[in-house]
């Protein structure tokens, strides 16, 4: 490749495209990634939340 060529493009079909996140995947291996997807997600709700208490005690402490 010469300097200042983009690189070039090679097009594929749409039989070649990924059709989801979980293909290829087993039934068993779907259900756990979901699991574990719910997991971190209410993982990150609860930690949001905590946060959320903390800034609005930070906050009262401050306009007290």
């Amino acid at each position: 490749m010469l300097m200042g060529h983009p690189p070039q493009i090679i097009a594929r079909g749409r039989e070649n495209a990924p059709q989801s996140y979980f293909e290829g995947l087993t039934p068993v291996q779907v259900t756990v990634v979901v699991e574990e997807l719910v997991a971190c997600d209410s993982q990150v709700q609860e930690a949001l939340a905590d946060t959320l208490e903390v800034v609005q005690e930070i906050a009262g402490d401050v306009l007290v």
